[in-house]
């Protein structure tokens, strides 16, 4: 069985009843990144001992039920809402396909392009098969760029050219809106007339 062919919802299973482990999984990304990236080029530093580690540890907590150890600001943040919020339950399912670049000559900026952006209200679980109604019309994507610093000067040129202008999206904010109109009557449609980019 290839592992990197499974779903997401698949692989937690296969971890939750120790078909696999974390670091199984992970030796069978590394070894795929290791078979193929020298022709696609997709990774510029491949940290394979890092991520084993890591897969280790993730394996501890996954085992033991324990909460995310504070070693990151991901964990921090879900850490802090859990404490803050207490009692809460997922009320969204969120899901889409998403091709992502780096800069050749500067690992800080990214561009990542966001398609079959759907969501649903119903079999929230990461076990069920993706599906959802869209928030995008088809064919359309949603563009995200992020830099550490000032967007490099060809890029700015390229979306002046292009006469694409930054705006603020929300996947989760277009869901809940949409909910929030039908619960009022009011008809809803999806996002396509403007090409923007989130920034």
């Amino acid at each position: 069985m290839e592992l990197k062919k499974q779903t997401l919802g698949s692989l937690r299973e296969m971890l939750d009843t120790k078909q696999i482990s974390a670091a199984e999984l992970c030796k069978e990304y590394s070894d795929s990144i290791k078979a193929k990236d020298s022709d696609v080029l997709g990774y510029i530093t491949v940290t394979e001992d890092e991520a084993l580690k890591n897969a280790e540890k993730a394996q501890e907590i996954i085992d033991k039920g324990e909460r995310f150890p504070e070693n990151s600001q991901i964990a921090k943040e879900i850490n802090y809402f859990l404490d803050f919020y207490g009692d809460i339950f997922p009320a969204v399912y969120l899901c889409y396909d998403r091709t992502a670049y780096f800069g050749a000559d500067d690992p800080d900026l990214r561009i990542t392009f966001d398609r079959n952006i759907s969501w649903r209200t119903e079999d929230i679980n990461l076990k069920v098969e993706p599906y959802g109604e869209q928030i995008l019309d088809i064919g359309y994507s949603l563009m995200e760029i992020k830099a550490a610093g000032s967007m490099p000067l060809w890029l700015a040129e390229l979306l002046a050219q292009g006469g694409i202008k930054q705006t603020s999206f929300s996947k989760y904010g277009m869901a809940y809106m949409t909910m929030l109109r039908r619960s009022m009557g009011i008809r809803t449609k999806k996002v396509k007339s403007e090409v923007t980019v989130n920034v």
